[in-house]
């Protein structure tokens, strides 16, 4: 047993990861109800009143109230895990059925206990066993009794729900008189299969009023009337036939022979007999006691029936026998019976008197057992456990269980060991023993699950090596005051030894504790620590590295305490009182998230988890910020404050003497608070002397940016609250100072706002050429186009036309005039008329777009004009051909005039553009008179009269 320093002794590692582990119970009841621990007083919103008794292994039953209405709250233990079809059914049952059913009011997990709960009706006058205490039967009263149970097990059977712990702890009382019982704790029942009646599990219930079915595993409905039968003979007879025997002596009992039938009145034999029949076809259930409660008596009762007996008996360790299935339970009952009953079978005498008595069929069957046995061990098991399913496994007089070969290899270290148990030791040495188990399970159809873990353990630390040390470390399964050895040679008996060694050997344990079947958690389990060793696995196999896991396990040994160098802390706090190379120490702990002071950390004071990965997220990692990691405040002048408001206290009473980076740096990453709201709210609610006020003020200015609000709102609070200090203090070197930062302001105000008008016009030219540019672009465009190019032709080509009628217009005129004489000079001119209109005509025709008519028109006219050559007409016509030259010269600007505009998108989109540029350069404009304004009332004095001087 693990013992404190002091020698106490402790039944458990206290509190595995801030759970407290909770010692292993036999199984029994506990005697009387207990009161609650202070820290569970309180479930959820309802409250605790009493602890009742309760199995040990399963659940915690506790009474609870609210509202002054009591209920019972079942709370499993860790890992333990009820089915929840069977809960679903029960709560369904429960609603339909109240009658016979106690309510199942809420079930489900509870995340702040990390447990598995029901919430059922209370049952204000208790079980069964506590009503019936102090009362006078009568026949009355027993047989209401009996007709309400068996009123409730059909509803049960009937909605496919056995109950397989039926008992007077778990039938409740909800009424005296009449009685009014209904059934409870289903922990263990099981849901029976529509297809199959009957449902193959584990050994489970409690084994005073277990079938002797229920040891094979195999079990139906039945059970619950043999539980019934086993209550009755309690009631009657006022005792337990099976008081006081330890399970192994009871499973023989039931298997191997009748319930013996108490001395109790004739009309209550038929009905103990009939539900303690032990082959379960024949048993009595619901209607046969239905009836037997109406007054019948002529139900069949298939108690005591034997098997067939052969005529010769057989003659066997001074016994004789009858039948095979006597004379096989005989081989089970000491070493020297078992080893009789291999030479017996290996010789055939039973074969050869299974042939005398007529049944061949066996003598064959033996004759097959004996042949495809591989040992006489395994031989009389396969005779053996084909007859008796129900027996448990046992070899040469020993049950074979994991307690029972540990006090067998126990007496092979001190010596003492029998003839049987030498064979039993030689068997598991060799490992036949799990080949022999296995025949077992395979003829019974049980899975005998810890015993294959036992000697799958034993076969991989000790198997055949009969190495000392692999046995010693196997050992510490049996030896329960043995030490646990270290890898240094140290001895541990108490938890904080095993820490010490852990942690003196760190390296080595953080590899081998990887390993779910190394000596330390061998030793924990020897120890009655269980569940710390399975939770100590789980450390290793959840995911954590291995420091991780070997830190997690050495804080649970030393819990409550954080040891460190020797010291034991309680809490953050008395970290700090550490000397300069212990905190040295300390900070490198805490950087590593795995180590074993963060982990002390983060499992108890979880409300720093956040403040501590701040500090490591920050890498300011010293002995200042470690105060702040650990939840210990702001220190200054020996002072120290541990939340906002201590800290305002402190900022009016010593502002110049405050390191405000320092207390800014703290309220802003570990406080979420902002050192410029602290400021501005104290100037403005209290009475702070001058040089506080500017201490603080200039703190505030030049830190702006690490206030919630902006640095326009900082200058406003802060223009605020100088002009209520210059009306209460005119005269004073403050009030002066605010009246020439006002002047310094307005002149830097102008200075910025001339040079942001200047760069805000630059910048909306640029934009404006930049769409010119796309204009005259599009313009050349529209100039190369083909539409234009046709428009040109066509101009050109009537300014030709009305060229060459210019021409012989002047020819005309002078001749008129009398400047030209000869006749012949006229007509050749009048005839370069027609060849103008070829001209044109030829000009239109390869260069304008239906040209062919031009160049008809063009000779027309000619001809005309060489024979008619009156001065008017060709005026007239020179008019005409100028204007329509005109007219197609305008077609060609308007060409280019309809590309020359923006579409109305652009004109949006250079709309928008300008605008972005006043609201930009706006925008720019008050961050920089800001900023400006800022520095001018953040400059210390010196350098602020030095500034107001130049200006």
């Amino acid at each position: 047993m693990l013992q404190d320093k002091n020698g106490s002794e402790e039944k458990t590692v206290s509190e595995v990861d801030k759970t407290l582990a909770e010692t292993e119970r036999t199984v029994r009841e506990i005697p009387e109800s207990r009161p609650v621990p202070l820290g569970r007083r309180i479930w959820r919103d309802y409250a605790v009143v009493e602890e009742l008794s309760a199995l040990g292994g399963e659940a915690d039953i506790f009474v609870v109230s609210r509202s002054d209405q009591r209920f019972v709250l079942k709370l499993y233990r860790k890992g333990m895990e009820p089915r929840e079809t069977v809960l679903s059914k029960v709560k369904e049952i429960s609603e339909r059925f109240p009658e016979h059913v106690i309510q199942l009011l809420e079930y489900g997990f509870d995340e702040e206990t990390g447990r598995w709960y029901e919430l059922l009706e209370y049952a204000p006058f208790g079980n069964l066993r506590s009503f019936l205490q102090g009362k006078t039967l009568n026949d009355a009263l027993l047989r209401e009794l009996i007709g309400e149970i068996n009123e409730g097990l059909k509803i049960l059977h009937e909605h496919g729900i056995i109950h397989r712990d039926l008992k007077p702890t778990n039938i409740l009382v909800r009424r005296d008189m009449p009685p009014d019982l209904v059934f409870g704790d289903f922990g263990i029942s099981s849901v029976i299969d529509p297809e199959v009646s009957k449902k193959q599990t584990s050994v489970k219930g409690t084994p005073l009023y277990s079938a002797p079915e229920s040891f094979t595993g195999v079990m139906g409905r039945e059970v619950d009337y043999w539980s019934l039968g086993m209550i009755l003979y309690e009631i009657l007879a006022g005792a337990n036939p099976f008081a006081g025997l330890d399970m192994r002596t009871i499973m023989y009992r039931l298997t191997t022979e009748d319930v013996p039938i108490p001395e109790v009145s004739e009309e209550y034999r038929p009905l103990l007999q009939g539900l303690l029949t032990r082959n379960p076809r024949k048993r009595w259930g619901y209607e046969e006691v239905r009836r037997w409660c109406q007054g019948e008596r002529d139900i069949p009762v298939f108690y005591g029936e034997k098997e067939a007996r052969y005529g010769t008996p057989y003659p066997f360790m001074g016994g004789s026998y009858s039948s095979l299935e006597e004379l096989t339970l005989a081989f089970m009952e000491s070493a020297e019976s078992f080893e009789h009953a291999a030479r017996h079978l290996v010789k055939e005498h039973i074969k050869t008197w299974c042939s005398q008595n007529n049944d061949l069929a066996r003598a064959i069957w033996l004759d097959d057992v004996v042949a495809a046995s591989r040992s006489p061990e395994e031989m009389v098991v396969r005779v053996v456990y084909t007859l008796h399913r129900s027996l448990p496994f046992a070899l040469y007089g020993e049950t074979i269980t994991p307690q029972r070969l540990s006090e067998i290899l126990g007496k092979k270290l001190t010596g003492g060991l029998t003839g049987g148990e030498e064979k039993i030791i030689t068997l598991l040495d060799d490992g036949r023993l799990q080949r022999i188990l296995t025949v077992y399970e395979e003829l019974t159809g049980r899975k005998e699950e810890e015993l294959e873990k036992y000697l799958e353990e034993y076969a991989k630390l000790v198997g055949k090596s009969q190495d000392t040390t692999k046995l010693l470390r196997f050992f510490y399964i049996i030896d329960s005051e043995k030490p646990f050895q270290g890898v240094d040679g140290s001895r541990c008996t108490t938890k904080e030894e095993l820490a010490e060694c852990l942690e003196r050997n760190f390296e080595h344990y953080s590899k081998e504790l990887q390993d779910p079947s190394a000596s330390f958690y061998l030793f924990l389990e020897a120890r009655g620590f269980g569940q710390e060793a399975e939770a100590f696995r789980a450390f290793f196999e959840g995911g954590l590295p291995p420091e991780g896991a070997l830190n997690r396990i050495i804080l649970a040994l030393q819990s409550p305490y954080f040891v460190f160098q020797g010291q034991r802390f309680q809490n953050p706090e008395e970290l700090l009182k550490c000397d300069g190379s212990a905190k040295s120490r300390l900070l490198e702990e805490l950087q590593r998230p795995y180590s074993k002071l963060s982990l002390w950390i983060a499992n108890s004071f979880p409300e720093l988890q956040k403040s501590v990965e701040r500090w490591r997220s920050l890498k300011r990692l010293d002995p200042q910020t470690l105060r702040y990691a650990l939840g210990q405040g702001f220190e200054s002048g020996g002072e120290v404050v541990r939340s906002v408001d201590e800290f305002r206290g402190l900022l009016r009473r010593q502002a110049k003497n405050i390191d405000l980076q320092e207390a800014n740096y703290w309220l802003r990453y570990y406080m979420e608070a902002s050192l410029n709201e602290l400021i501005f709210s104290l100037l403005e609610s209290s009475e702070v002397g001058e040089e506080n006020v500017r201490a603080l003020l200039s703190f505030a200015l030049r830190n702006q940016e690490d206030s919630t609000w902006d640095a326009s709102t900082t200058i406003r609070r802060y223009d605020m609250f100088m002009e209520k200090w210059v009306a209460k203090h005119p005269d004073s070197s403050l009030a002066e100072r605010y009246r020439r930062e006002k002047a310094l302001r307005e002149a830097r105000v102008r200075e910025i706002r001339a040079e942001i008008e200047r760069d805000r016009d630059w910048e909306k030219q640029k934009v404006q050429r930049s769409y010119d540019a796309i204009l005259e672009q599009r313009r050349d465009e529209a100039r190369r186009s083909e539409d234009y190019r046709d428009k040109r032709a066509r101009s050109i080509g009537w300014f030709i036309a009305c060229s060459f009628l210019g021409l012989l217009a002047l020819v005309a005129f002078a001749y008129e005039r009398g400047s030209i004489a000869d006749r012949a000079m006229l007509d050749m001119s009048f005839k370069l008329v027609p060849l103008g209109g070829i001209i044109g005509g030829v000009w239109g025709a390869f260069l304008v777009k239906g040209g062919f008519w031009g160049f008809v028109g063009g000779a027309i006219l000619g001809g005309i004009l060489g024979t008619v050559p009156p001065l008017l007409i060709v005026l007239l016509l020179m008019a005409v051909f100028a204007l329509v030259g005109i007219a197609y010269r305008q077609k060609m600007k308007n060409i280019v005039r309809e590309v020359s505009y923006l579409t109305a998108e652009e004109s949006a989109r250079l709309s928008e553009s300008l605008q972005a540029i006043d609201g930009h350069f706006g925008e720019k404009a008050r961050a920089e008179i800001t900023r400006a304004v800022l520095e001018i009332l953040a400059m210390d004095d010196g350098e602020f009269w030095a500034s107001s001087r130049n200006k």
